[in-house]
């Protein structure tokens, strides 16, 4: 049981990471398309 909840609590980690990783790279992304005037 407690093995588990260690793996659980890892993969849930690497899961947080990962979104903040997307996150930024969507962040990034809307950063720079609304640095370019031509899209409006």
């Amino acid at each position: 049981m407690g093995s588990i909840g260690l793996v659980l609590e890892e993969s849930n980690q690497l899961n947080i990471s990962l979104t903040a990783t997307i996150a930024s790279d969507i962040v990034l992304l809307v950063i720079r398309v609304a640095q370019v005037p031509s899209v409006k």
